[in-house]
């Protein structure tokens, strides 16, 4: 089946499915610091919704941007992001 009208084929490597956490990714791709620390609040403004329990299953889909969710405080409601190193 041909792409639709006006859609950009996936870069190679990148044949993976949308997935509803893409618009925080691809924030914490655009970062240039090492880690970030955002709230919930602030994740929301970026997704549109609360983040859930499926977060934790989701997450995993950063690494292969060279991120990692470090750590989930739910006392602070807050997510810290890690750049991991090259190669690693």
């Amino acid at each position: 089946m041909a792409p639709a009208i006006g859609s950009k084929p996936p870069a190679q490597g990148q044949n993976r499915r949308v997935s509803k956490y893409d618009p925080l990714w691809r924030h914490v791709e655009t970062q240039q610091e090492s880690s970030l620390t955002m709230t919930f609040d602030e994740i929301k403004a970026i997704l549109g919704f609360d983040i859930d329990h499926s977060f934790l299953n989701y997450k995993k889909e950063l690494l292969t941007s060279g991120w990692q969710v470090d750590k989930i405080s739910l006392k602070n409601r807050t997510v810290i992001f890690t750049h991991l190193p090259p190669g690693a």
